[in-house]
């Protein structure tokens, strides 16, 4: 049996022509078509979408280029991360075709446009909700970083001291000052109590930063909500603190102190610590947001920068009050496995009721594995792929990531024929009789498409007549050809 007959006919990955659908943003708008009378709607992307293919394959050019460019034209805001150096330029390029670059802002080293989390956070919030953010933020940032170094952070003691040391030094200087930076904190944790006994401590309180954090704290008497607060934070530093084991403490300082020094240098120091220009919500009136920190150019810090902003515009878009006509916004994360993590599990669980569309491309499943690391990478790689309900797979050599592809669509009662010829045998007079042959039909079990398959979709280029085919597996559904998926043709010049 060939490929193609695995498929109805294949079709082009069109896209609606025409202005931006009125309001209210209707979750039922159509983006693409993916069969002769299947559409992949408003909604189906809000529910998350994953693209694989291999390098070259087309998918940025092919499937990934036609979503990109619906979404642009139906009037979404969003955030695009970038890994690669042309990936900037590929989304200026997109947004000027589609009318929409008035709607960019271009966020780079340079910073023209600047994002100061701490400070915009402290007056969206205030008290333990503005605590429990800034430390998203920093456990976002701190989780990529031990990522990156390569470092195994199971063990759960020093995971859960490091961060109490670090919301302890956050909540104090909110108690004390009212305001946290990255450079406050590290004077914070540095100037804590080394020992627990009384003289030391009424010595210290008068010499350190911690100290007098303490009594502005006591002496600007905090509201009547955040007392218990004060009370905790005090307990903390003077007793728990003082009184730990000294190896044990200084390890830990190490090791908080390595990780926010990351933070307190080049752009992510000075996005802490910058005027605000723009912020996520802007997404939600039809903004573009780029994040032009490639890690070509700016390495991992190019990666830590991005992290924080996302985590800020996902918890933003998760805040937002949402209607029927509320404005749809995408989050765009080419080479998503820089970007991918726990986050993102959550997000996607409500991304659709926020009338958020995720859209992550990389290569193939072994990615995933290697950069979220962990005791389980392959259960937490799938735990955050059950959250993206399209799937859609280009051309692949990985065997991994095909049969995975393979077994996601599974298998079904198919009829294989077969044939047979018989030699005759011979009589008593050593004549032979003539032979006989013979057919049949035979129900078997197996794959709708075969992990082989994928190793020959089409990948664009001159060679194929500038056109990308693609697996559309969109999820929940029977499509017209009576299949969960289609096989689409894109375009890579329309």
């Amino acid at each position: 049996m060939k490929f193609g007959d695995f498929f109805s006919r294949g079709h082009y990955g069109a896209t609606t022509d025409g202005p931006p659908p009125a309001k209210p943003f209707s979750l039922d708008w159509p983006l693409l078509q993916i069969g002769p009378n299947d559409w992949w709607t408003v909604r189906d992307a809000c529910e998350g979408t994953q693209i694989f293919g291999a390098t070259g394959s087309g998918k940025t050019s092919g499937s990934g280029r036609a979503i990109a460019r619906q979404f642009l034209r139906s009037g979404f805001g969003g955030l695009v991360l970038t890994v690669k150096r042309d990936e900037k330029d590929l989304w200026l390029k997109y947004c000027a075709e589609t009318g929409r670059s008035d709607s960019v802002i271009l966020v780079s080293a340079d910073l023209k446009e600047c994002y100061n989390i701490l400070s915009h956070e402290s007056k969206r919030s205030s008290g333990q909700v503005y605590t429990e953010t800034i430390m998203g933020i920093f456990n976002e940032v701190i989780d990529i970083v031990d990522r990156f170094d390569g470092e195994a952070r199971d063990e759960k003691f020093w995971v859960l001291n490091e961060r109490k040391l670090l919301r302890n030094a956050i909540e104090l200087l909110l108690l004390g000052h009212g305001k946290v930076s990255i450079k406050r904190i590290e004077n914070i944790i540095h100037s804590g109590p080394r020992q627990a006994d009384e003289a030391y401590i009424r010595k210290w309180s008068l010499d350190s930063l911690c100290g007098h954090t303490i009594s502005k704290a006591e002496k600007y008497a905090p509201k009547e909500d955040r007392v218990e607060d004060l009370h905790r934070v005090k307990r903390f530093w003077l007793h728990e603190f003082a009184g730990m084991n000294e190896k044990t403490r200084d390890s830990i300082l190490l090791s908080i102190t390595a990780r926010l020094d990351r933070m307190n240098s080049g752009p992510l120091q000075k996005l802490f610590s910058t005027e605000t220009t723009f912020t996520p919500e802007m997404t939600f009136n039809g903004a573009i947001i780029i994040l032009d920190f490639s890690v070509k150019e700016h390495g991992d810090l190019g990666i830590y920068v991005q992290a924080a902003l996302k985590y800020c515009w996902q918890k933003a878009v998760e805040r937002r009050t949402v209607n029927e006509s509320t404005r749809p916004v995408f989050l765009w994360c080419d080479e998503s496995q820089f970007f991918a993590n726990k986050t993102d599990q959550a997000f996607q669980t409500t991304a659709r009721s926020a009338k958020a569309a995720t859209v992550y491309l990389t290569q193939n499943l072994p990615n995933y594995y290697t950069m979220l690391g962990g005791k389980n990478p392959q259960d937490t790689t799938n735990s955050l792929l059950g959250n993206f309900q399209t799937k859609i797979f280009h051309q692949n050599t990985c065997n991994v990531t095909n049969a995975w592809a393979a077994e996601l669509i599974a298998k079904v009662w198919q009829t294989s024929a077969s044939e047979g010829y018989s030699d005759g045998e011979k009589d008593q007079d050593g004549k032979t009789r003539k032979g006989s042959f013979s057919w049949g039909r035979n129900p078997i079990f197996e794959y709708d498409i075969t992990p082989r398959d994928f190793t020959t979709l089409k990948k664009g280029g001159p060679a194929n007549e500038l056109m990308v085919e693609a697996v559309f597996y969109p999820g929940g559904r029977l499509l017209s050809n009576k299949k969960p998926f289609s096989k689409v043709l894109f375009n890579q010049t329309v």
